[in-house]
């Protein structure tokens, strides 16, 4: 059914189809919020997928922050295999996948439905937040559905959402003077008011200087401060350690 609305200059067309507007098809990848651990899951998860007879593409992460350990797949009208995720890349951050239902019927998933887990372990420690993207290199992002007369066609409106992983973090004072002067940090990451259990904040001000904590800081439990040897902290604020 098509309802016309008509405004002062132009008509505007809105199709809905059952009374409710077509949702956008949509990929999407977990969010991991700050966590102290060593290893994550994020899955690749599905949304408003319906009469589906393919999808492809790449996902990619910072290696920098999270390596590769080993993937699992989900259960579902579109199954996902070993045979389905190419994992050669895997060491250089990425992987692709692609299914195809190859008798051209139409699926469709619950929403969240995991097609695949990731699994990760952290690079190092102190690396902070890793962004876990989809990509088109390699592989073209896309998701194919049937027209009218039962061919597959690309969904042009098909959205993929990215994720992350936030770790803990390293923030380190390099410069000399107030603590509140995001210039005299590494990469100008100054630590939040609260620092997180297991992130840590390492004092080290260039040569013959001083670090001046002029703010308040708290420290929380599982969380640490370190002044490197030899260096000079002075607290004209206010520190709490939990």
């Amino acid at each position: 059914m098509k309802l016309i609305y008509k405004v002062p200059g132009s008509i505007v067309l809105l199709l809905l189809i059952c009374g409710e507007l077509k949702a956008q098809q949509t990929l999407f990848i977990d969010k991991q919020e700050y966590s102290c651990a060593g290893s994550f899951n994020i899955a690749i998860r599905t949304k408003s997928i319906r009469n589906t007879v393919a999808l492809q593409g790449t996902v990619r992460w910072d290696t920098a922050v999270v390596k590769y350990n080993t993937i699992s797949f989900g259960s579902s009208a579109i199954t996902l295999d070993a045979g389905n995720v190419n994992l050669s890349g895997t060491a250089n951050g990425y992987l692709t996948f692609l299914w195809v239902e190859n008798n051209l019927q139409a699926q469709s998933t619950t929403d969240s439905t995991s097609l695949f887990n990731i699994h990760f372990i952290t690079n190092g420690t102190g690396k902070g937040k890793a962004l876990i993207t989809f990509s088109n290199i390699p592989t073209a992002l896309e998701i194919d559905t049937l027209d009218n007369n039962g061919l597959p066609v690309v969904n042009q409106t098909a959205a993929f959402a990215n994720g992350y992983i936030i770790t803990p973090f390293i923030y380190n004072f390099t410069g000399a003077g107030n603590w509140d002067n995001a210039a005299n940090w590494k990469d100008n990451i100054i630590p939040p008011a609260i620092l997180p259990a297991c992130s840590e904040i390492l004092i080290n001000p260039s040569a013959g200087n001083e670090c001046i904590l002029n703010t308040q800081q708290t420290i929380s439990a599982g969380a640490k401060i370190t002044v490197a040897a030899g260096k000079k902290y002075r607290v004209a604020g206010n520190i709490a350690v939990q």
